[in-house]
């Protein structure tokens, strides 16, 4: 008994010292033995520094190990007698220093001091999931102050995947945290776009030794797009420094971005900053033949000399060239894949936008430019239509597709209804290459109506009215005068500018069509319109007033489908169908089919806010462009995204409040030009729209309210002329010039005016003239022309 309980005392003995043992051979590095790092458990020093000596500093350091701070400096002062605060914190300090990890430990004996040194401690505490030991010495970071530099040494030292990952919900960062980690992460690019820094890289790039060249060509890449536009500038501008064929291929190494840029840099306006990018290209290794390569060889593009070199450099790297036809053939089938793709991604609604190279508008170089995912094929199907017009074996249709393609490249950089910049938009001036000839231009606008290029269309008929300068007797008026009828707004907006620019002398085709057009766009200066359909009028009502609070358009409403069509069928014009319910007589798939189909309503945007909708409908509103489908709210941010959609479902943007007033002014000016001179105009039919007019006189401005009212002749007409002369708010050149048009009317239509009103117009003289010298005048002469008239006095004359 007495042995077993001395056996088990002395393994009670024992047992500590089996642990004791133990722990010395899983001192953690920082105690004292070169032994012990042989046994950390991480089986090398976490910070890959020599474990030798009994003092190592793993950050090459010195130390000093009697301070007793483990946070190197920055921890809490020791305790002094009589404060309890600082008390406390020595012993939270101490709590600190006690943990038992062995990484935690050896960072916090020999705390790092460099970029490197942090960056290997913090890769180190991340990896173990010690982010409260990292996010600890974030803080002492964040009272380091570090430069730019070497913050960007910091986050290059750590690689993506450190910063990534404490950026994880795991490490729970505070925001000051957040903050300081994505300063971090994005030094290297805030550096690397310094100008003097990426220039100083691209000197670099001529050094005569291939690891300088390499890390300049790195350091280059953290400058992103900055320092590919730098690069281009310095390529196109001929450097003394480094070979072209160095900055080509230095651009080339940012992948897409930077093929895209060197495509882009060929078409600067100086044919000699174009070869010098040729050039390059050329030069860069590899078996790669551009399509731009193979153009510039056959085509007038280069001058001489140069074309001759560049043939050289690749005859040299390819001993055969590809004949015009092989390089036509390949023109051809890249145009055609760049047209598939971009008419898929513009059907795709809602991508998130994109940025693009192009040319700037002085031609000299590229820049950068926001754009839509579509805008990136359209600008490649754009350079390749330029490379297929500048080869000398285009043909027609050659030439037709292309101009539609640069056309509508044009439109989007600048979409709106007239561009007066066209000519620095377009990536190859059309003057050289046929496209100004009338009949060409015709089929360039067919071609891009086909191709659903809207704006090419648009441009088209623009050029069409460049092209015939100021005569209408070169102008297409009969082409013009079709597309007064067409179902797109913007294109009969523009067919009426055109025609009203060139005021035909003679009578043609559309002069009755134009009327109609010019009362429509009158109505444009009122603002916008929407129709709102719908059975239920709760509903309907909603939507108005969402989208007045959104847009401030004036509204219809209809609760059937007949009724939308009567409203569609006004001389008001319709911008924007909204269909909120189902209505009596018809499915909502009937309607949408008919409104796509009416000749008022197949280009206006349609927007459906209701869940009602079965299966085939839904298919139908996905498959229809400008169709969107969405859900009725009375949250005004859901209306907003409502438009928003339907302006990015239009391949032409809405009108602008100045577009809308200068249509209106322009049409107003039409009108009255018409009715102030009816006998050189008396081929357009005034009379048929006098009731028109007449309700829209106070849409017209003074001057051609007057000029209206003088060549309709009516008795309304007359007796307006006669208000105006006599209204005291006018100024007085509008006064007299209506009672000078109240002559001009009666001497062209006669009296219309009965006798009450000439009676009348006795007593308002009598009761305006004392007091009112404009009106003694104005009204004076009224009543020698209805004098005059009755054979009681001669016609007078005003001398003012």
């Amino acid at each position: 008994m007495n042995e077993q309980t001395d056996l088990r005392r002395d393994n009670r003995t024992a047992a500590p010292l089996i642990m004791a043992v133990a722990c010395v051979l899983l001192l953690p590095p920082w105690m004292n033995s070169a032994t012990v790092w042989a046994q950390n458990p991480f089986g090398e020093s976490p910070f890959g520094e020599s474990t030798a000596g009994d003092s190592v500093n793993p950050f090459g350091a010195a130390s000093d190990p009697g301070d007793g701070n483990g946070f190197g400096g920055f921890a809490p002062a020791a305790p002094v007698a009589g404060n309890s605060a600082a008390a406390s914190e020595a012993t939270a300090a101490t709590e600190v220093e006690d943990d038992p990890d062995p990484v935690v430990q050896a960072v916090r004996q020999q705390p790092p001091e460099t970029p490197e040194e942090m960056a290997k401690a913090l890769t180190w505490l991340v990896r173990i999931k010690r982010f409260d030991e990292a996010k600890r010495w974030l803080d002492h970071l964040a009272t380091l102050n570090w430069n730019q530099q070497e913050l960007a040494q910091l986050a290059r030292s750590g690689g993506s995947s450190l910063w990534v990952r404490l950026r994880a919900p795991e490490a729970e960062l505070s925001a000051a945290q957040s903050k300081l980690i994505s300063e971090i992460f994005t030094a290297p690019a805030e550096l690397a776009r310094d100008l003097t820094s990426i220039n100083g890289w691209i000197d670099r790039l001529a050094s005569k030794s291939a690891g300088q060249r390499r890390l300049a060509q790195l350091r280059l890449q953290d400058a992103s797009l900055v320092a590919v536009q730098r690069l281009i500038d310095r390529l196109l501008a001929g450097d003394a420094l480094v070979p072209a064929e160095m900055l080509a291929g230095t651009i080339l190494e940012f992948g897409r971005d930077g093929i895209e840029a060197l495509q882009t840099a060929c078409w600067v306006k100086d044919p000699a900053r174009a070869a010098r990018v040729l050039m390059a290209l050329a030069d860069l290794p590899g078996t790669h033949f551009y399509p731009e390569l193979g153009a510039a060889t056959v085509s007038p593009l280069l001058a001489t000399e140069h074309q001759t070199a560049l043939r050289a450099k690749l005859e040299a790297k390819h001993s055969k060239l590809p004949s015009p036809a092989a390089v036509s053939k390949l023109l051809t089938k890249r145009f055609d894949d760049s047209l598939a793709e971009y008419q898929e991604r513009r059907s795709q609604v809602a991508m998130l936008p994109i940025t693009l190279w192009r040319v700037t508008t002085d031609g000299a170089t590229i820049e950068r430019v926001e754009a839509k995912a579509a805008d990136l094929p359209l600008e490649r199907l754009a350079q390749l239509a330029g490379l297929r017009l500048r080869l000398p074996t285009a043909t027609a249709d050659e030439l037709r597709d292309c101009g539609a393609a640069l056309l509508q490249r044009a439109y989007q950089i600048s979409p709106q209804l007239r561009d007066p910049q066209l000519a620095s938009h377009l990536l190859l001036p059309l003057t050289a290459t046929q496209l100004t000839t009338t009949n060409l231009l015709e089929q360039v606008y067919t071609q891009a109506t086909t191709w659903q290029m809207h704006g090419g269309a648009l441009r088209a008929i623009e050029l069409l009215g460049k092209d015939a300068g100021d005569s209408a007797a070169t102008a297409p008026l009969g082409f013009l005068s079709k597309r007064l009828l067409d179902s797109r707004p913007s294109v009969r907006y523009s067919a009426f500018s055109t025609l009203a620019r060139l005021n035909p002398q003679h009578a043609y085709l559309g002069a009755e069509t134009a009327l109609h057009t010019a009362l429509e766009i009158m109505q444009l200066g009122n603002g916008p319109h929407a129709l709102v359909i719908g059975g239920q009028s709760d509903r309907r009502q909603t939507a108005v007033n969402q989208i007045q609070m959104q847009t401030s358009a004036a509204t219809s409403s209809a609760n059937t489908a007949r009724n939308a069509f009567i409203a569609l069928d006004r001389e008001t014009p319709t911008e924007l169908v909204v269909i909120v319910d189902r209505v009596a007589d018809q499915s909502i798939f009937q309607l949408i089919q008919r409104l796509r189909g009416g000749k008022r309503s197949s280009a206006l945007p349609i927007a459906v806010l209701t869940d009602e909708l079965y299966q085939y409908e839904r298919e139908l509103i996905d498959r229809t462009p400008g169709v969107i489908h969405s859900v009725l709210s009375t949250d005004p941010q859901q209306m907003a995204r409502v438009l928003m959609q339907l302006a990015n479902s239009l391949d032409t943007v809405p009108l602008t409040a100045v577009e809308r007033s200068q249509l209106a002014i322009q049409a107003g000016d039409f009108l009255a030009t018409i009715a102030a001179n009816r006998t050189q105009y008396a081929f357009y039919p005034l009379g048929d729209i006098g009731s028109h007019l007449m309700v829209e006189a106070n849409n017209f401005l003074p001057r051609a309210r007057i000029d209206v009212l003088s060549g309709l002749g009516t008795a309304e007409s007359q007796r307006k002329l006669i208000a105006m002369a006599s209204q005291e708010s006018l100024e007085e050149t509008h006064r007299l010039a209506a009672a000078r048009a109240f002559g001009s009317s009666v001497r062209s239509f006669g009296m219309s005016l009965g006798q009450q009103d000439i009676l009348a117009n006795y007593d308002l003289y009598n009761q305006l003239a004392p007091q009112d010298p404009v009106a003694l005048r104005a009204l004076g002469h009224v009543l020698d022309v209805s004098e005059a008239h009755a054979g009681k006095a001669e016609w007078p004359t005003p001398s003012w």
